[in-house]
């Protein structure tokens, strides 16, 4: 799971993963506290949620959460993934040292956001994906 060794769970009830295992010796920060956000789109107005995937994927990438909601209210492309059924958030956020395309994997109730994944990606790949079907754009 994730590149690393799943501990026996604790008293609390949730496992882990040994940092050393998943990180590959990299010195990475421990993640923020953080779990939800608001987000003001311009077509609706909800919370959203990072599942447990997501906030590892976003600490191992080091993308932060303002990057999340960045891409959420100013994206440039909104699709469904044909695969998945998930829907697609592609915009500029800050990634590294400068602005990156990124891709934020979301599932929509009509109470909230449920953020699947976050990662960067290639103008190439998301205008791919669009022309070859397997995201259909909004």
């Amino acid at each position: 799971m994730y590149g690393g060794e799943v501990l026996r769970p604790s008293e609390k009830g949730e496992g882990r993963i040994r940092p050393e295992l998943r990180t590959r010796g990299r010195k990475i920060a421990p993640p923020r506290p953080f779990l939800s956000g608001e987000v003001s789109l311009q077509r609706m107005e909800k919370s959203w949620v990072l599942t447990e995937h997501a906030r590892f994927r976003m600490h191992l990438r080091q993308i932060p959460r303002e990057a999340v909601a960045q891409v959420l209210a100013h994206s440039i492309v909104r699709a469904t993934d044909t695969l998945t059924g998930y829907s697609v958030a592609v915009g500029k956020g800050p990634y590294g040292r400068t602005d990156r395309l990124l891709a934020v994997i979301y599932e929509e109730t009509p109470q909230q956001i449920e953020i699947v994944s976050v990662h960067p990606i290639r103008a190439s790949q998301y205008r791919m994906r669009l022309q070859r079907g397997r995201w259909k754009a909004k």
